[in-house]
C-alpha cells in the first residue's frame, strides 16, 4: 500500500499555479524533523491539486505547520543538459491545519485549525472468502 503521512513546516510561501486548462496545482516543500532530533531535517516535495492547492495557497505561509497525507510518486526526467534525474513527491489526498489562529503571524490569513480536507474515498472490493496469509 502506498500511503504516507508527514508533519512539517512549509519552506516558503506557497504560490498556486494553473495548467493550460485552468486546473489549479501547487508544488511546495515541507521540512520534516527526523524523530525528535531538531538538527536532522528532511525536505519533502509535495504536490496538491485543485481545491486543496487553492486552500493551502490562501491560508498557509512559510513556516506554517501542516500535516499532509497522500501517496508517493516517483518520476524520471531528463534535464536540458541531458542528465537523467529522479523526483519523489507526495501527492496530497488530504491535509490538516496544525497551527491555531494565535500561532499565525497575523495578516489576512485566518483559518479554522480543525478543518481537514480529504479526497473522495475509493471503494475497495474484498472477497470475504479469500484466505489472507496474515
Amino acid at each position: 500500500m502506498n500511503y504516507v503521512s508527514l508533519l512539517g513546516r512549509l519552506t516558503r510561501d506557497p504560490e498556486v499555479q494553473y495548467t493550460g486548462t485552468g486546473k489549479a496545482y501547487l508544488r511546495f516543500s515541507i521540512a520534516v524533523q527526523r524523530d525528535s532530533n531538531r538538527e536532522e531535517v528532511d525536505f519533502i516535495n509535495c504536490v496538491a491539486w485543485e481545491k486543496r492547492a487553492e486552500t493551502i495557497g490562501q491560508y498557509f505561509k512559510k513556516g506554517s505547520r501542516i500535516l499532509v497525507t497522500g501517496k508517493l510518486s516517483v518520476s524520471n526526467y531528463e534535464t536540458k543538459e541531458g542528465e537523467k534525474r529522479t523526483s519523489t513527491d507526495v501527492v496530497l489526498s488530504s491535509f490538516e491545519f496544525i497551527d491555531s489562529k494565535s500561532d499565525s503571524s497575523g495578516g489576512s490569513r485566518e483559518f479554522t485549525p480543525s478543518k481537514s480536507f480529504e479526497a473522495p474515498k475509493e471503494e475497495i472490493l474484498v472477497d470475504e472468502e479469500d484466505d489472507f496469509p496474515f
